[in-house]
This record gives structure tokens, C-alpha cells and sequence, in this order.
């Protein structure tokens, strides 16, 4: 028989569990889960019947921030990154921000801090990082790969439109694709593509 005071943990734990989920803090829901974790939905009549059909089922972690990443959204610049903010004599000035979208929550963060024209060292990048919580962490990590493959796709397309100005950040942006998907551990067969494919990712890869 479980004793009072693990009976009264558990109890706050679910309350906590769906405060968070009330207030839509999803990073503080994911901060609950260990790497190894699973999380299932499934319908009562299916586990009454030990049925192993569910409607979600996430095996790890990493698979449920991966399903997770599309639920908070925020409004977002969209190019949120040093050739658009300003230091003027009234202050700091975004501008260009007249695509602005609902977009994931890290989107501008990642436009900020894997910026195609100012690269951050390692130390930086983990520092600056570091006030968030690890599923924010998680979904940086997420959020850069198809940030940066969306700019490296760009860069080239301008290129072949007569303004390869912008081939010089290819190399810096294909390198935060592959450190994010080493960092996450994520689409294994296409970090094996691209350093098949580029000597940008092999460069970035190491040996």
C-alpha cells in the first residue's frame, strides 16, 4: 500500500502536470520527461482490451519534443538576425519586419543565434542558451535544422538568380544543420546525405 506522503506527491506531480498543460507551457510539460521516457494515447477501450493500437505514441523523448515543436506557436519576425537590427541614436531598431508570421517559439531565436553572418563560438552559444529550459534547448536544436536548410537552399537560389553574394555563408550555415543534428541525435540518414553530398558538412563534421 503506497504511504501517505508518496500518495501526496504524486497527487501534486498530476496537478502540476496539468497546471502546465492548462497554461500551455509546454516546455515546463516536456522538463517532466526523461530522455528514455514514452508517452501514449490511446482509447479506453483499447487498453481495456490490451489492444496495442494508440492514437499518439512517442518512444523516446526526443520523438515527442519532435511532435511537440509545432504546438506553441508565437508571433515571429521571421529574419530575426543582425542585418536587421540597428543600433541607432534612440536605441536598438528591428526592421524588414513586414513578414512577420505565427511561427514555433524558438523560430527567431534561432534566426538570432545561428545567424548566417555572425557566427557565435561554442561557448557563446551555450551560455546565451543557457536561461532556458532544456525542451527549449531541445527544440533550438530541432528548429535549426530546418531553419538553416531553408537559408542554405536560399542562399543558392539567389546565386543561380545572378547574386552569389551570399554563397560565402553556404559553408557556416550547412555546419549548424550537421552540429544540430549531432547535438540531437535526429534524421541520422540525412546528416549521412549531407556530408555524402557537401564538403560543407564533412568540413563541419570533422574527422
Amino acid at each position: 500500500m503506497i504511504d501517505l506522503a508518496r500518495r501526496v506527491a504524486v497527487q501534486e506531480l498530476v496537478a502540476h502536470y496539468g497546471g502546465l498543460l492548462d497554461r500551455e507551457d509546454y516546455q515546463g510539460w516536456l522538463d517532466l520527461f526523461d530522455a528514455a521516457a514514452s508517452y501514449r494515447i490511446a482509447p479506453r477501450e483499447n487498453i481495456d482490451q490490451n489492444l496495442p493500437a494508440s492514437l499518439m505514441l512517442c518512444e523516446t523523448k526526443k520523438a515527442l519534443t519532435d511532435r511537440l515543436v509545432a504546438m506553441p506557436t508565437r508571433l515571429a519576425h521571421r529574419d530575426f538576425q543582425s542585418q536587421n537590427l540597428m543600433v541607432t541614436p534612440r536605441g536598438l531598431v528591428v526592421v524588414d519586419f513586414q513578414d512577420a508570421f505565427m511561427a514555433p517559439f524558438v523560430y527567431d531565436l534561432v534566426a538570432l543565434l545561428r545567424d548566417s553572418y555572425v557566427r557565435l563560438d561554442a561557448s557563446e552559444l551555450a551560455a546565451l542558451l543557457a536561461p532556458y529550459s532544456a525542451a527549449t534547448r531541445e527544440a533550438f536544436g530541432v528548429q535549426t535544422i530546418q531553419r538553416k536548410l531553408k537559408d542554405a537552399g536560399r542562399f543558392v537560389t539567389l546565386a543561380n538568380k545572378g547574386k552569389p553574394e551570399y554563397l560565402p555563408f553556404f559553408g557556416d550555415t550547412i555546419g549548424y544543420v550537421v552540429e544540430a543534428l549531432v547535438t540531437t541525435g535526429l534524421y541520422p540518414e540525412l546528416l549521412a546525405l549531407l556530408v555524402e553530398l557537401l564538403p560543407e558538412a564533412r568540413q563541419a563534421l570533422g574527422p
